[in-house]
Protein backbone atom coordinates (compact mmCIF):
# COMPACT_ATOMS: atom_id res chain seq x y z
CA UNK A 1 0.00 0.00 0.00
CA UNK A 2 2.80 2.40 0.90
CA UNK A 3 4.37 1.71 -2.50
CA UNK A 4 1.13 2.80 -4.26
CA UNK A 5 0.93 5.96 -2.14
CA UNK A 6 4.53 6.82 -3.01
CA UNK A 7 3.88 6.25 -6.69
CA UNK A 8 0.79 8.44 -6.52
CA UNK A 9 2.75 11.28 -4.89
CA UNK A 10 5.48 11.06 -7.54
CA UNK A 11 2.91 11.26 -10.35
CA UNK A 12 1.19 14.18 -8.59
CA UNK A 13 4.48 16.12 -8.28
CA UNK A 14 5.26 15.46 -11.94
CA UNK A 15 1.87 16.89 -12.99
CA UNK A 16 2.39 19.98 -10.88
CA UNK A 17 5.82 20.57 -12.41
CA UNK A 18 4.51 20.12 -15.95
CA UNK A 19 1.54 22.44 -15.44
CA UNK A 20 3.70 25.16 -13.87
CA UNK A 21 5.99 25.11 -16.88
CA UNK A 22 3.28 25.52 -19.51
CA UNK A 23 0.93 28.10 -20.89
CA UNK A 24 2.74 31.40 -20.35
CA UNK A 25 6.47 31.54 -20.76
CA UNK A 26 6.44 35.21 -19.63
CA UNK A 27 6.44 38.38 -21.61
CA UNK A 28 4.32 38.78 -24.74
CA UNK A 29 4.44 35.23 -26.09
CA UNK A 30 1.66 34.77 -28.64
CA UNK A 31 0.26 31.27 -28.83
CA UNK A 32 -3.13 32.23 -30.27
CA UNK A 33 -3.28 35.51 -32.25
CA UNK A 34 -7.04 35.62 -31.72
CA UNK A 35 -6.73 35.77 -27.97
CA UNK A 36 -7.95 38.85 -26.11
CA UNK A 37 -6.22 38.15 -22.80
CA UNK A 38 -3.28 40.37 -21.91
CA UNK A 39 -0.09 39.21 -23.54
CA UNK A 40 2.10 41.72 -21.80
CA UNK A 41 2.32 40.49 -18.22
CA UNK A 42 5.75 39.24 -17.39
CA UNK A 43 5.64 37.50 -14.07
CA UNK A 44 6.08 33.82 -14.80
CA UNK A 45 9.44 34.36 -16.50
CA UNK A 46 10.83 36.27 -13.53
CA UNK A 47 13.16 34.20 -11.37
CA UNK A 48 13.95 35.84 -7.99
CA UNK A 49 16.88 33.48 -7.58
CA UNK A 50 18.46 34.45 -10.92
CA UNK A 51 22.06 35.60 -10.51
CA UNK A 52 21.40 38.73 -12.60
CA UNK A 53 18.71 39.93 -10.22
CA UNK A 54 19.51 43.26 -8.57
CA UNK A 55 18.38 44.47 -5.17
CA UNK A 56 16.59 47.77 -4.80
CA UNK A 57 19.04 50.59 -5.48
CA UNK A 58 21.48 48.30 -7.30
CA UNK A 59 22.76 48.38 -10.86
CA UNK A 60 21.74 45.56 -13.19
CA UNK A 61 23.90 44.85 -16.22
CA UNK A 62 21.40 43.69 -18.82
CA UNK A 63 24.07 41.80 -20.74
CA UNK A 64 24.38 39.34 -17.85
CA UNK A 65 20.70 38.34 -17.81
CA UNK A 66 19.90 34.83 -18.97
CA UNK A 67 16.18 34.73 -18.20
CA UNK A 68 13.17 37.02 -18.39
CA UNK A 69 13.56 39.77 -15.83
CA UNK A 70 11.35 42.15 -13.85
CA UNK A 71 13.16 45.28 -12.65
CA UNK A 72 12.31 46.43 -9.15
CA UNK A 73 11.91 49.90 -7.66
CA UNK A 74 15.19 51.79 -7.38
CA UNK A 75 17.20 49.67 -9.78
CA UNK A 76 19.47 51.05 -12.51
CA UNK A 77 19.50 49.16 -15.81
CA UNK A 78 22.54 49.46 -18.03
CA UNK A 79 24.25 47.53 -20.83
CA UNK A 80 22.79 45.59 -23.75
CA UNK A 81 19.92 43.16 -23.30
CA UNK A 82 20.32 39.78 -24.99
CA UNK A 83 17.84 38.45 -27.52
CA UNK A 84 14.70 36.54 -26.54
CA UNK A 85 14.70 38.00 -23.01
CA UNK A 86 11.60 39.81 -21.82
CA UNK A 87 12.20 42.90 -19.67
CA UNK A 88 9.44 44.17 -17.39
CA UNK A 89 9.07 46.89 -14.77
CA UNK A 90 7.36 45.94 -11.52
CA UNK A 91 4.10 47.70 -10.66
CA UNK A 92 4.95 51.01 -8.95
CA UNK A 93 8.67 50.83 -9.76
CA UNK A 94 10.93 53.78 -10.54
CA UNK A 95 13.81 52.54 -12.68
CA UNK A 96 16.83 54.32 -14.17
CA UNK A 97 17.95 53.58 -17.73
CA UNK A 98 21.66 54.36 -17.99
CA UNK A 99 23.15 53.88 -21.46
CA UNK A 100 20.87 50.88 -21.94
CA UNK A 101 20.34 49.15 -25.28
CA UNK A 102 17.19 47.04 -25.42
CA UNK A 103 16.56 45.72 -28.91
CA UNK A 104 14.25 42.75 -28.55
CA UNK A 105 14.68 39.93 -31.07
CA UNK A 106 13.32 36.41 -31.09
CA UNK A 107 12.76 33.41 -33.29
CA UNK A 108 9.72 32.13 -31.40
CA UNK A 109 7.94 34.86 -29.45
CA UNK A 110 6.98 38.51 -29.71
CA UNK A 111 8.51 40.90 -27.19
CA UNK A 112 7.87 44.40 -25.99
CA UNK A 113 11.10 46.30 -25.62
CA UNK A 114 9.91 47.10 -22.09
CA UNK A 115 6.69 45.94 -20.47
CA UNK A 116 5.21 48.01 -17.64
CA UNK A 117 3.36 45.67 -15.29
CA UNK A 118 1.50 48.62 -13.77
CA UNK A 119 2.31 52.22 -12.93
CA UNK A 120 5.99 52.93 -13.61
CA UNK A 121 8.56 55.71 -13.84
CA UNK A 122 11.58 55.61 -16.13
CA UNK A 123 14.43 58.03 -15.44
CA UNK A 124 16.75 58.37 -18.43
CA UNK A 125 20.46 59.05 -18.08
CA UNK A 126 23.00 58.88 -20.88
CA UNK A 127 21.88 57.52 -24.25
CA UNK A 128 19.28 54.77 -24.36
CA UNK A 129 17.69 52.69 -27.15
CA UNK A 130 14.53 50.58 -26.86
CA UNK A 131 12.93 48.50 -29.65
CA UNK A 132 10.03 46.06 -29.60
CA UNK A 133 9.91 42.88 -31.67
CA UNK A 134 7.15 40.91 -33.34
CA UNK A 135 4.17 41.30 -35.62
CA UNK A 136 1.29 41.23 -33.14
CA UNK A 137 0.75 42.21 -29.55
CA UNK A 138 3.89 44.24 -28.84
CA UNK A 139 5.10 47.83 -28.52
CA UNK A 140 8.42 49.53 -27.98
CA UNK A 141 7.38 50.33 -24.40
CA UNK A 142 3.99 48.90 -23.43
CA UNK A 143 1.79 50.74 -20.90
CA UNK A 144 -1.23 48.79 -19.59
CA UNK A 145 -4.71 50.29 -19.80
CA UNK A 146 -5.63 52.24 -16.68
CA UNK A 147 -1.97 52.65 -15.65
CA UNK A 148 0.53 55.51 -16.06
CA UNK A 149 4.09 55.54 -17.33
CA UNK A 150 6.16 58.63 -16.48
CA UNK A 151 9.42 59.36 -18.33
CA UNK A 152 11.89 62.00 -17.18
CA UNK A 153 15.58 62.70 -16.77
CA UNK A 154 18.47 64.51 -18.40
CA UNK A 155 19.42 61.82 -20.92
CA UNK A 156 18.13 60.67 -24.29
CA UNK A 157 15.75 57.88 -25.24
CA UNK A 158 15.17 56.47 -28.73
CA UNK A 159 12.16 54.13 -28.97
CA UNK A 160 10.90 52.17 -31.98
CA UNK A 161 7.67 50.19 -32.10
CA UNK A 162 7.43 46.90 -34.00
CA UNK A 163 4.88 46.31 -36.75
CA UNK A 164 1.41 47.44 -35.59
CA UNK A 165 2.77 48.58 -32.22
CA UNK A 166 3.24 52.10 -30.90
CA UNK A 167 6.70 53.28 -29.98
CA UNK A 168 5.38 54.06 -26.49
CA UNK A 169 1.83 52.94 -25.75
CA UNK A 170 -0.35 50.14 -27.09
CA UNK A 171 -0.23 47.24 -29.52
CA UNK A 172 -2.51 45.17 -31.74
CA UNK A 173 -3.77 41.62 -31.95
CA UNK A 174 -5.90 40.59 -34.94
CA UNK A 175 -9.49 40.03 -33.93
CA UNK A 176 -12.56 39.86 -36.13
CA UNK A 177 -13.10 41.94 -39.25
CA UNK A 178 -11.17 45.10 -40.07
CA UNK A 179 -13.20 47.45 -37.96
CA UNK A 180 -12.78 49.75 -35.00
CA UNK A 181 -12.15 47.61 -31.96
CA UNK A 182 -10.94 48.34 -28.45
CA UNK A 183 -9.37 45.19 -27.12
CA UNK A 184 -8.46 45.48 -23.46
CA UNK A 185 -5.39 43.32 -23.89
CA UNK A 186 -3.74 45.83 -26.23
CA UNK A 187 -5.19 49.17 -25.12
CA UNK A 188 -2.67 51.44 -23.40
CA UNK A 189 -2.81 53.67 -20.37
CA UNK A 190 -1.55 57.19 -19.80
CA UNK A 191 1.90 58.30 -20.99
CA UNK A 192 3.53 61.27 -19.24
CA UNK A 193 6.80 62.80 -20.46
CA UNK A 194 8.33 65.32 -18.07
CA UNK A 195 11.86 65.78 -19.40
CA UNK A 196 14.60 64.37 -21.60
CA UNK A 197 15.54 64.25 -25.26
CA UNK A 198 13.12 61.67 -26.64
CA UNK A 199 12.55 60.30 -30.15
CA UNK A 200 9.73 57.79 -30.70
CA UNK A 201 8.71 55.93 -33.89
CA UNK A 202 5.53 53.93 -34.29
CA UNK A 203 5.17 50.68 -36.21
CA UNK A 204 2.91 50.15 -39.25
CA UNK A 205 -0.44 51.89 -38.76
CA UNK A 206 0.49 52.91 -35.21
CA UNK A 207 1.19 56.19 -33.46
CA UNK A 208 4.65 57.11 -32.30
CA UNK A 209 3.27 57.85 -28.82
CA UNK A 210 -0.19 56.52 -28.01
CA UNK A 211 -2.31 53.93 -29.80
CA UNK A 212 -1.21 50.75 -31.45
CA UNK A 213 -2.94 49.79 -34.68
CA UNK A 214 -6.75 49.70 -34.12
CA UNK A 215 -6.36 50.18 -30.37
CA UNK A 216 -7.26 52.57 -27.57
CA UNK A 217 -5.14 54.95 -25.49
CA UNK A 218 -6.04 56.68 -22.22
CA UNK A 219 -3.95 59.77 -22.98
CA UNK A 220 -0.60 61.45 -23.60
CA UNK A 221 0.73 64.36 -21.52
CA UNK A 222 4.01 66.12 -22.33
CA UNK A 223 5.15 68.74 -19.81
CA UNK A 224 8.86 69.07 -20.55
CA UNK A 225 11.83 68.04 -22.62
CA UNK A 226 12.49 67.84 -26.35
CA UNK A 227 10.23 65.24 -27.95
CA UNK A 228 10.02 64.01 -31.55
CA UNK A 229 7.23 61.57 -32.40
CA UNK A 230 6.79 59.85 -35.77
CA UNK A 231 3.75 57.88 -36.94
CA UNK A 232 3.85 55.26 -39.68
CA UNK A 233 1.58 54.06 -42.48
CA UNK A 234 0.63 50.42 -43.08
CA UNK A 235 -0.44 49.27 -46.56
CA UNK A 236 -2.91 46.39 -46.43
CA UNK A 237 -3.10 43.53 -48.92
CA UNK A 238 -5.30 45.69 -51.15
CA UNK A 239 -2.61 48.36 -51.19
CA UNK A 240 -4.79 50.75 -49.20
CA UNK A 241 -3.03 53.05 -46.77
CA UNK A 242 -3.67 52.74 -43.03
CA UNK A 243 -1.72 55.57 -41.36
CA UNK A 244 -1.06 56.51 -37.76
CA UNK A 245 -0.72 59.95 -36.21
CA UNK A 246 2.53 60.90 -34.53
CA UNK A 247 0.92 61.47 -31.12
CA UNK A 248 -2.42 60.06 -30.02
CA UNK A 249 -4.53 57.98 -32.38
CA UNK A 250 -3.48 55.19 -34.69
CA UNK A 251 -5.32 53.99 -37.79
CA UNK A 252 -8.90 53.53 -36.54
CA UNK A 253 -7.55 53.87 -33.03
CA UNK A 254 -8.84 56.33 -30.47
CA UNK A 255 -6.97 58.40 -27.90
CA UNK A 256 -8.86 60.22 -25.16
CA UNK A 257 -6.57 63.23 -24.81
CA UNK A 258 -3.25 64.76 -25.79
CA UNK A 259 -1.91 67.61 -23.66
CA UNK A 260 1.30 69.52 -24.42
CA UNK A 261 2.20 72.14 -21.81
CA UNK A 262 4.02 75.38 -22.56
CA UNK A 263 6.79 74.21 -20.20
CA UNK A 264 8.20 71.90 -22.89
CA UNK A 265 11.34 72.85 -24.76
CA UNK A 266 10.08 71.57 -28.10
CA UNK A 267 7.68 68.95 -29.42
CA UNK A 268 7.80 67.83 -33.06
CA UNK A 269 5.10 65.58 -34.51
CA UNK A 270 5.44 63.91 -37.93
CA UNK A 271 2.37 61.98 -39.08
CA UNK A 272 2.42 58.78 -41.08
CA UNK A 273 2.07 59.15 -44.85
CA UNK A 274 -1.58 59.83 -45.81
CA UNK A 275 -2.62 60.43 -42.18
CA UNK A 276 -5.06 63.27 -41.58
CA UNK A 277 -3.41 64.51 -38.41
CA UNK A 278 -0.01 64.58 -36.78
CA UNK A 279 -1.65 65.00 -33.34
CA UNK A 280 -5.08 63.41 -32.92
CA UNK A 281 -7.27 62.77 -29.87
CA UNK A 282 -10.76 63.44 -28.57
CA UNK A 283 -9.32 66.47 -26.76
CA UNK A 284 -6.07 68.15 -27.85
CA UNK A 285 -4.69 70.88 -25.58
CA UNK A 286 -1.50 72.74 -26.49
CA UNK A 287 0.00 75.53 -24.42
CA UNK A 288 -3.10 75.68 -22.24
CA UNK A 289 -5.47 76.10 -25.19
CA UNK A 290 -7.81 73.49 -26.63
CA UNK A 291 -6.77 73.41 -30.27
CA UNK A 292 -8.43 70.37 -31.78
CA UNK A 293 -6.48 67.95 -33.94
CA UNK A 294 -3.29 69.23 -35.59
CA UNK A 295 -3.02 68.39 -39.28
CA UNK A 296 0.27 70.19 -40.02
CA UNK A 297 3.21 67.85 -40.48
CA UNK A 298 5.90 68.25 -39.38
CA UNK A 299 4.28 70.21 -36.56
CA UNK A 300 6.54 71.89 -34.03
CA UNK A 301 5.48 73.46 -30.77
CA UNK A 302 8.02 75.34 -28.69
CA UNK A 303 7.35 76.02 -25.04
CA UNK A 304 8.05 79.09 -23.03
CA UNK A 305 11.53 80.35 -22.12
CA UNK A 306 11.70 81.34 -18.46
CA UNK A 307 13.84 84.48 -18.30
CA UNK A 308 14.46 83.93 -14.60
CA UNK A 309 16.59 80.94 -15.60
CA UNK A 310 18.63 82.89 -18.19
CA UNK A 311 22.21 83.57 -17.09
CA UNK A 312 23.78 84.68 -20.38
CA UNK A 313 22.80 86.44 -23.60
CA UNK A 314 19.91 84.77 -25.39
CA UNK A 315 18.39 85.14 -28.87
CA UNK A 316 14.73 84.13 -29.11
CA UNK A 317 13.84 82.12 -32.20
CA UNK A 318 10.64 81.96 -34.23
CA UNK A 319 7.85 80.47 -32.14
CA UNK A 320 9.49 81.10 -28.76
CA UNK A 321 7.46 82.30 -25.80
CA UNK A 322 9.34 84.39 -23.24
CA UNK A 323 8.05 84.61 -19.69
CA UNK A 324 9.27 85.50 -16.21
CA UNK A 325 11.55 88.16 -14.76
CA UNK A 326 15.06 88.53 -16.14
CA UNK A 327 17.45 88.32 -13.23
CA UNK A 328 20.81 88.56 -15.00
CA UNK A 329 22.23 91.53 -16.93
CA UNK A 330 21.80 89.55 -20.12
CA UNK A 331 21.06 90.79 -23.64
CA UNK A 332 17.76 89.39 -24.87
CA UNK A 333 17.42 89.54 -28.66
CA UNK A 334 14.84 88.43 -31.22
CA UNK A 335 16.14 86.69 -34.34
CA UNK A 336 15.59 88.21 -37.78
CA UNK A 337 12.18 87.16 -39.10
CA UNK A 338 11.02 85.65 -35.80
CA UNK A 339 7.59 85.89 -34.21
CA UNK A 340 7.97 85.76 -30.44
CA UNK A 341 5.34 85.85 -27.69
CA UNK A 342 6.09 87.68 -24.45
CA UNK A 343 3.88 86.57 -21.59
CA UNK A 344 4.16 88.21 -18.15
CA UNK A 345 7.72 89.33 -18.88
CA UNK A 346 9.69 91.75 -16.71
CA UNK A 347 13.01 93.17 -17.93
CA UNK A 348 14.28 95.93 -15.64
CA UNK A 349 17.40 97.17 -17.37
CA UNK A 350 20.11 98.79 -15.25
CA UNK A 351 22.11 101.85 -16.33
CA UNK A 352 25.43 100.09 -16.66
CA UNK A 353 28.32 100.97 -18.99
CA UNK A 354 28.93 97.27 -19.60
CA UNK A 355 25.33 96.66 -20.77
CA UNK A 356 24.91 98.83 -23.86
CA UNK A 357 21.73 97.28 -25.20
CA UNK A 358 17.96 97.60 -25.20
CA UNK A 359 15.63 95.58 -23.01
CA UNK A 360 14.56 93.69 -26.16
CA UNK A 361 16.78 93.85 -29.25
CA UNK A 362 15.18 93.01 -32.62
CA UNK A 363 17.98 91.87 -34.94
CA UNK A 364 15.83 92.26 -38.06
CA UNK A 365 12.15 92.13 -38.96
CA UNK A 366 10.33 90.88 -35.87
CA UNK A 367 6.84 90.37 -34.48
CA UNK A 368 6.08 90.53 -30.77
CA UNK A 369 2.79 89.02 -29.57
CA UNK A 370 1.64 90.35 -26.20
CA UNK A 371 0.04 88.08 -23.60
CA UNK A 372 -0.48 88.94 -19.95
CA UNK A 373 1.27 91.93 -18.37
CA UNK A 374 4.74 92.91 -19.58
CA UNK A 375 7.32 95.53 -18.61
CA UNK A 376 10.53 96.17 -20.57
CA UNK A 377 13.18 98.78 -19.68
CA UNK A 378 16.38 99.37 -21.63
CA UNK A 379 19.85 98.75 -20.25
CA UNK A 380 22.23 101.74 -20.28
CA UNK A 381 21.00 105.32 -20.58
CA UNK A 382 21.59 105.37 -24.36
CA UNK A 383 19.40 102.32 -25.08
CA UNK A 384 15.61 102.11 -25.66
CA UNK A 385 13.19 99.68 -24.05
CA UNK A 386 12.62 97.90 -27.39
CA UNK A 387 14.81 98.51 -30.44
CA UNK A 388 14.59 97.40 -34.05
CA UNK A 389 17.54 97.85 -36.40
CA UNK A 390 17.38 100.53 -39.08
CA UNK A 391 15.64 99.46 -42.28
CA UNK A 392 13.66 96.66 -40.56
CA UNK A 393 10.16 96.55 -39.08
CA UNK A 394 8.94 95.70 -35.60
CA UNK A 395 5.28 94.66 -35.38
CA UNK A 396 3.52 94.49 -32.00
CA UNK A 397 0.19 92.68 -31.68
CA UNK A 398 -1.80 90.55 -29.26
CA UNK A 399 -4.22 91.09 -26.40
CA UNK A 400 -1.80 91.70 -23.52
CA UNK A 401 -0.23 94.86 -22.17
CA UNK A 402 3.25 96.37 -22.45
CA UNK A 403 5.03 99.12 -20.53
CA UNK A 404 8.22 100.09 -22.37
CA UNK A 405 10.68 102.65 -21.03
CA UNK A 406 14.24 103.95 -21.07
CA UNK A 407 16.65 104.84 -18.28
CA UNK A 408 18.07 107.88 -20.08
CA UNK A 409 18.20 109.41 -23.57
CA UNK A 410 16.30 106.79 -25.51
CA UNK A 411 12.72 106.01 -26.53
CA UNK A 412 10.47 103.49 -24.84
CA UNK A 413 9.98 101.83 -28.24
CA UNK A 414 12.28 103.00 -31.01
CA UNK A 415 15.75 104.54 -31.12
CA UNK A 416 18.45 105.36 -28.61
CA UNK A 417 21.01 108.10 -28.21
CA UNK A 418 22.63 108.25 -31.67
CA UNK A 419 21.10 104.79 -32.27
CA UNK A 420 18.74 104.89 -35.24
CA UNK A 421 15.78 102.53 -35.48
CA UNK A 422 13.59 101.02 -38.17
CA UNK A 423 9.82 100.99 -38.63
CA UNK A 424 7.33 100.48 -35.79
CA UNK A 425 3.86 98.99 -36.37
CA UNK A 426 1.53 98.61 -33.39
CA UNK A 427 -1.51 96.47 -34.24
CA UNK A 428 -2.82 95.24 -30.90
CA UNK A 429 -2.58 95.30 -27.13
CA UNK A 430 -2.46 98.01 -24.48
CA UNK A 431 0.79 99.93 -24.90
CA UNK A 432 2.35 102.50 -22.59
CA UNK A 433 5.67 103.99 -23.72
CA UNK A 434 7.74 106.44 -21.68
CA UNK A 435 10.95 107.96 -23.00
CA UNK A 436 14.15 109.27 -21.56
CA UNK A 437 15.03 112.96 -21.28
CA UNK A 438 15.55 113.72 -24.97
CA UNK A 439 13.48 111.10 -26.77
CA UNK A 440 9.95 110.35 -27.88
CA UNK A 441 7.91 107.72 -26.08
CA UNK A 442 7.51 105.93 -29.42
CA UNK A 443 9.97 106.89 -32.13
CA UNK A 444 13.36 108.55 -32.20
CA UNK A 445 15.99 108.89 -29.53
CA UNK A 446 18.50 111.70 -29.10
CA UNK A 447 20.15 112.66 -32.42
CA UNK A 448 19.09 109.52 -34.31
CA UNK A 449 16.53 108.81 -37.04
CA UNK A 450 13.41 106.64 -36.84
CA UNK A 451 11.47 104.96 -39.64
CA UNK A 452 7.69 105.05 -40.10
CA UNK A 453 5.33 104.68 -37.14
CA UNK A 454 1.92 103.06 -37.65
CA UNK A 455 -0.70 102.59 -34.93
CA UNK A 456 -3.76 100.68 -36.17
CA UNK A 457 -7.32 100.92 -34.90
CA UNK A 458 -7.09 97.29 -33.81
CA UNK A 459 -5.18 98.27 -30.66
CA UNK A 460 -6.90 98.45 -27.29
CA UNK A 461 -5.07 101.60 -26.19
CA UNK A 462 -1.74 103.32 -26.81
CA UNK A 463 -0.30 105.95 -24.47
CA UNK A 464 3.00 107.75 -25.12
CA UNK A 465 4.89 110.28 -22.98
CA UNK A 466 7.78 112.44 -24.19
CA UNK A 467 10.89 113.33 -22.23
CA UNK A 468 11.15 116.73 -20.59
CA UNK A 469 13.55 118.01 -23.28
CA UNK A 470 11.85 116.28 -26.22
CA UNK A 471 9.38 117.77 -28.69
CA UNK A 472 7.16 114.79 -29.43
CA UNK A 473 5.56 111.90 -27.60
CA UNK A 474 5.22 109.96 -30.89
CA UNK A 475 7.67 110.74 -33.68
CA UNK A 476 11.11 112.33 -33.72
CA UNK A 477 13.40 112.69 -30.73
CA UNK A 478 15.54 115.73 -29.99
CA UNK A 479 17.75 116.54 -33.00
CA UNK A 480 16.38 113.54 -34.94
CA UNK A 481 14.05 112.89 -37.84
CA UNK A 482 11.17 110.48 -38.20
CA UNK A 483 9.29 108.89 -41.08
CA UNK A 484 5.52 109.06 -41.64
CA UNK A 485 3.34 108.76 -38.53
CA UNK A 486 -0.06 107.13 -39.17
CA UNK A 487 -2.61 106.64 -36.38
CA UNK A 488 -5.96 104.93 -36.88
CA UNK A 489 -5.58 105.11 -40.65
CA UNK A 490 -4.87 108.86 -40.63
CA UNK A 491 -1.48 110.43 -41.37
CA UNK A 492 -0.95 112.69 -38.38
CA UNK A 493 2.70 113.54 -38.35
CA UNK A 494 4.58 113.59 -35.04
CA UNK A 495 2.42 114.09 -31.94
CA UNK A 496 3.48 116.87 -29.58
CA UNK A 497 0.79 116.29 -26.93
CA UNK A 498 2.15 114.51 -23.86
CA UNK A 499 0.95 112.22 -22.52
CA UNK A 500 -0.93 111.31 -25.66
CA UNK A 501 -3.50 108.49 -25.69
CA UNK A 502 -5.08 106.82 -28.68
CA UNK A 503 -8.03 104.57 -27.93
CA UNK A 504 -10.17 103.53 -30.92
Amino acid sequence: MKRYVSLFLIVLMFCVLVSSGCGGGGGSYIDDPEQTESLNEDTEGYDPEDDGRGASGSTVNLSTLTADYTAQDGETLTGTLGSEISLSLADGATVILLNAKIEATSTWKALNGITCNGNATIIIEGNNIVKGYGVYGTAGIYVPSGKTLTIKGSGSLDVTGPRYGAGIGGAYIPGSAMRKIHQKSIACGHIVIEDGNITVRGGDGAAGIGCGYLSWCDGVTITGGTVTAIGKTHFDYHGEEEPGAAIGASYWGECRSVTIADTVTKVTAIKGEYAYNSIEANIVTIGGKVTGNISTSPYTYKGRIDLSAITENYTAQDGDTLTGKLGANAKISIADGATVTIKDVTINGVDDQSCKWAGLNCLGDATIILEGTNSVKGFHSYSPGIHVVEGKTLTIKGSGSLYASSTGWAAGIGGGSFISCGNIAIEGGTITAADGNWAAGIGGGYGASCGTITIKDTVTKVTATKGRSASYSIGAGYGSICGTVTIGGQVTGSISQSPYTYQP
